[in-house]
């Protein structure tokens, strides 16, 4: 399984990247996800990218978006177990 990141904290160029990264990891023929985080990414682009995913049939993907940011929740987790 496949697994792309992408972190947008404001508007910005990542949501033009989306289809590219989905066709990328599509043509390869495994299954991923696409994990989003940061509160930056227009829902308009989210909910075209979640249709193009259910459209794929010969690949099991998914969208995994959440507007906080992983990384930072990620970090501080490490910190507070004292492995950072």
């Amino acid at each position: 399984m496949a697994i792309e990141h992408k972190n947008q904290m404001e508007n910005g160029t990542a949501d033009e990247k989306l289809s590219y990264a989905v066709d990328r990891m599509a043509q390869y023929g495994l299954p991923f996800w696409l994990v989003l985080s940061g509160g930056g990414f227009h829902l308009k682009v989210t909910a075209t990218i979640e249709k193009k995913l259910q459209r794929l049939e010969s690949v099991r993907s998914r969208l995994i978006y959440n507007q906080g940011n992983f990384l930072q929740r990620a970090i501080e987790k490490l910190v507070e177990r004292g492995e950072l």
